[in-house]
């Protein structure tokens, strides 16, 4: 096996599938990749991306256990392998959509889907109550494919009193590091995170944490309203009108106060948030369009507040590039224009990439880097007390070795 492994490294090339499914559970994301070189020298193609949908039963299983709701082990124990059936088919069809076979890749790479993150950080340490928990069974995701998998990438961080979350940084200052510019990362998909990149940094250097809800809010709201997975364009929240009285409200939970770097997931932005918006705007006279403005203005603003508060209250910046399913929000895309004004307001795109692919993309190459043995957590990030290899190896999906 280790020969095996070896020769995969030693290649001038590897073929990877990034699988990703973030805190929105819209779907499983599928970047098969082709990527030179490890570390500072990675170069990657991106050959074909698509994302399939959960099945809507699975998707609402998925849902209450994210949610927190008392379920029994057994269930837990069903979900963690029809997530890791959902992945494999969503990376053979993206295998065979690309023109190659299974045999052809030679790693995938699952993030999974996170059921549950509480990781306090604030540099504190690791303490009994931290905990990570990302359903989709490795070995069986090895088994279904037949190949090599990777994943479990946020665990080793968060032993090692790390927030374990945001990951990606490492892979934005690997391939997006500008020479001239002063870039924010801005990634909005079920919670908004955000990576700062100095121009001509160092990897060391990067800077990122979730800064606040993504589109989480917004898309229960659209559920709720009107029985769709989320707002299309942004379409609804344009018709509504945002209360800043709610916002300010909002604004005033204790995630906002806490310094960076931080992380959040559904238990800070979950059904509990969306509750509270639809309490204080009931409370306001506001309804159902005004809800879905409300939320959106809470995202955008609660971005503008991260790129004015430390650490990037003193830090040069010159364009922010948005990503993940907010992208397609045209309605938080302009409020992030008019709130960021003067720094410019761009789509991931105008980098060279799908914004939808970016971080199927990113966990393709944090495989990559734990193929070659390296470190990958940047510790000014998530707090962790030493740098370290993320993610586990499963080759059970091999045939035996004659």
């Amino acid at each position: 096996m280790i020969e095996r492994l070896l020769e995969i490294v030693r290649r001038p090339t590897r073929c990877i599938v990034g699988l990703m499914s973030g805190t929105s559970l819209d779907g499983i994301d599928a970047a098969v990749v082709r990527i030179a070189g490890s570390g500072r020298a990675t170069a990657v193609t991106l050959l074909h991306f698509a994302c399939t949908p959960y099945e809507a039963s699975l998707r609402q299983r998925l849902l209450r256990a994210a949610a927190g709701d008392a379920l029994p082990a057994a269930e837990h124990a069903r979900l963690h392998f029809m997530v890791a059936d959902a992945f494999a088919a969503a990376a053979l069809a993206a295998i065979a959509a690309s023109g190659l076979r299974p045999g052809d890749v030679d790693c995938v790479a699952s993030h999974g889907q996170t059921l549950f993150h509480h990781v306090p950080g604030g540099r504190a340490g690791w303490a009994a109550d931290h905990a990570t928990w990302q359903a989709g069974s490795l070995p069986a995701l090895a088994a279904r494919t037949g190949i090599l998998a990777v994943g479990d990438f946020r665990s080793a961080d968060v032993a090692l009193g790390g927030t374990g979350a945001p990951l990606v940084p490492y892979v934005d200052a690997l391939l997006r590091t500008s020479a001239t510019e002063h870039r924010v990362l801005l990634n909005v998909g079920g919670i908004a995170n955000l990576t700062y990149l100095r121009a001509a940094g160092a990897p060391e250097a990067v800077a990122a944490w979730d800064v606040g809800p993504g589109n989480m809010i917004s898309d229960a709201l659209a559920q709720d309203l009107y029985g769709l997975p989320h707002d299309p364009g942004g379409r609804y929240a344009a018709r509504g009108r945002a209360d800043a009285r709610v916002v300010e409200a909002l604004l005033a939970a204790p995630f906002f106060a806490r310094p960076a770097p931080k992380s959040a997931g559904r238990e800070e932005f979950g059904r509990g948030a969306v509750e509270r918006l639809r309490e204080l705007g009931t409370a306001h006279g506001l309804g159902g369009d005004d809800w879905l403005a409300t939320a959106v203005e809470f995202t955008a603003r609660a971005v503008a507040l991260a790129c004015r508060q430390a650490p990037l209250a003193v830090e040069p910046l010159d364009a922010v590039y948005v990503s993940g399913g907010g992208r397609q929000n045209a309605t938080l895309m302009a409020r992030l224009t008019a709130l960021l004004h003067p720094v410019a307001v761009r789509g991931f795109e105008t980098l060279g990439l799908d914004p939808n692919a970016k971080e199927a993309v990113d966990f393709a190459v944090l495989a990559n880097e734990t193929l070659h043995g390296r470190a990958a957590n940047v510790v000014g990030v998530t707090g962790a007390s030493r740098p370290c290899i993320l993610g586990v190896l499963a080759p059970c999906g091999w045939s035996p070795e004659p």
